[in-house]
């Protein structure tokens, strides 16, 4: 067999097939036999007619598929393997020669993912900032813990609302004159943490007393998620109920066995020491990898994306959004009229978080070919069965429905995409500094450089926009693996009303509407 590969871009290929004479006589031979065993003639039984007289029956010509369909596949699996060629589109076929007695030769075309030479990915000058774990730090998670397991009581002194508390509350906030949708409620549970609320809302609450009502206006920021609302003046009328606090169950051994395997309190400790740290190094590991991503992303353009490697990540955003509605609840229709936008431009959104999707993509795997980095059988094959687990359903029904939705393949790109960032992370130079200092450091860039002129912050990018940051980027391609952080707890009206939260954004917003629905079933 011989192979002719042309490449007329850097993405595609084509293959020029040459298969032996004496193959393709071979495989005339063994159709003709298949032929002859369907054959069925007046005096004769299905298959045992014999073959100078079944020849009148079955020429050439009624060979020619079955020839082709013996031939080609398998030429074709070896001519990739030989050429070390994985295609990511749908091969388009052209068969120039299968005539008998002579070589049987056919082209395909195809798309392949590129390979670049990335440069400059080791020993990468960057800051990041780290936390330690403090005890406060610790005793913080531990209360975390006891509050699951709290009660909430009334308070018994008479005193006005804090910063902090706990209250229920009937609320309404107007915008214009209208009621904002979803922005109303009655009895409300809230916890009046300023940190969960745009700045200053919670000021305005506090010293509110118990059966007091107050009035007042209150502006979003510009990039508030809800753009109906981003930028806008919301007027506010509040009653305060009842204040609430909540009482954490006492940190004993008694407790540490009813929520832990662990039997003593030191060791339960000790323990969220662990996973705190854990979790704090898994995080700081993807900061660092991300900010290495955002560096090198420029060398691929979007000319180096092939047009089905766009469109598949493109649709996997796709799924991903999708899959986020369904389990909060949200239906695509209330997203997009939360955001004030149409269908065909959040369409475009994704088209573009598809390129970027696919240009980390490209460059991850450019590195992982480098560095071989490549995930075995035995890698793949675990996660598949941690999953599965996680499923509760059988290693084998999992592996057939991933075979049917494409998933082996995301498996194995989030564990390529895992040990990329790892080595990006294990091959840096970093710096790192405590938190609060890059944000200062980039509020001093950002600072006039000139009276009336102002300066970009750093790195600052309008996302969405073709050169987003590689975190935006990175966030989707690698899902699977990519760890969570904590959210903070949600505002009034976060189904898109007026909720005076940071918290949130477009993808916070499904998670709001859970944290709704959960308070209104609390009433």
């Amino acid at each position: 067999m011989q192979v002719k590969v042309s490449e007329p871009s850097m993405f595609e290929r084509t293959l020029e097939v040459t298969v032996d004479a004496d193959q393709v006589e071979g495989a005339y031979k063994k159709a003709f036999s298949r032929a002859v065993s369907r054959l069925a003639l007046p005096g004769f039984r299905k298959g045992k007619v014999p073959a100078p007289m079944a020849k009148k029956y079955i020429g050439d010509e009624n060979l020619g598929s079955d020839v082709v369909e013996m031939v080609v596949p398998t030429a074709y699996t070896v001519a990739l393997k030989e050429n070390r060629l994985n295609p990511i589109s749908q091969p388009r076929w052209e068969l120039v020669q299968r005539e008998r007695g002579k070589e049987l030769v056919f082209k395909v075309s195809f798309e392949v993912r590129p390979q670049i030479e990335v440069q400059d990915y080791k020993q990468v000058a960057l800051k990041n900032e780290k936390h330690e774990i403090t005890d406060e730090v610790v005793n913080q998670a531990v209360d975390e813990i006891r509050g699951r397991r709290s009660s909430l009581e009334d308070i018994t002194e008479a005193r006005p609302l804090q910063a902090n508390d706990m209250a229920l509350v009937d609320y309404q906030s107007t915008l214009d004159g209208e009621v904002v949708e979803g922005g109303a409620a009655t009895n409300y549970l809230m916890e009046f943490k300023p940190e969960h609320f745009i700045p200053g809302f919670v000021d305005k609450l506090v010293g509110l007393e118990q059966g007091q009502e107050r009035d007042f206006d209150i502006t979003f920021p510009p990039e508030y998620p809800n753009e109906k609302l981003a930028g806008k003046e919301v007027h506010f009328h509040f009653k305060l109920n009842q204040i609430k606090e909540r009482k954490l169950p006492e940190l004993n051994e008694e407790f540490v066995k009813s929520v832990t395997p662990h039997t003593t309190v030191d060791a339960f400790v000790a323990d969220v020491r662990e996973q705190l740290e854990t979790n704090t190094e898994r995080r700081l590991r993807e900061q660092v990898a991300v900010k290495i991503i955002d560096k090198l992303l420029p060398q691929v353009s979007n000319e180096m994306v092939p047009r089905s490697l766009h469109q598949y990540r493109t649709n996997v955003e796709l799924r991903r959004r999708l899959q986020q509605f369904q389990q909060a609840g949200l239906s695509p229709e209330r997203y997009l009229q939360d955001r004030n936008v149409t269908q065909q431009q959040w369409m475009n959104e994704l088209q573009v978080m598809g390129m970027l999707e696919a240009r980390v993509e490209i460059l991850l795997e450019s590195i992982a070919e480098k560095e071989n980095l490549e995930p075995s059988d035995e890698e793949i094959e675990e996660l598949i069965t941690v999953e599965a687990r996680n499923r509760g359903v059988s290693v084998q029904q999992l592996r057939q429905a991933l075979e049917a939705e494409g998933g082996q393949t995301m498996i194995r790109y989030a564990l390529l995409r895992a040990k990329v960032m790892d080595f990006l992370f294990d091959n840096a130079n970093v710096e790192y500094v405590a938190p609060g200092e890059l944000t200062e450091e980039a509020a001093a860039e950002a600072a006039p450089a000139e009276e009336g002129a102002k300066k970009p912050a750093k790195g600052k990018k309008v996302k969405g926009a073709e050169d987003a940051p590689a975190g935006e980027e990175a966030s989707a391609a690698g899902e699977e693996s990519k760890p969570k952080g904590k959210k903070a707890k949600a505002a009034p009206a976060e189904e898109g009303a007026a909720a005076p939260t940071e918290e949130g954004g477009e993808e916070g917003k499904p998670k709001a509407k859970r944290a709704r629905k959960k308070s209104d079933a609390e009433e």
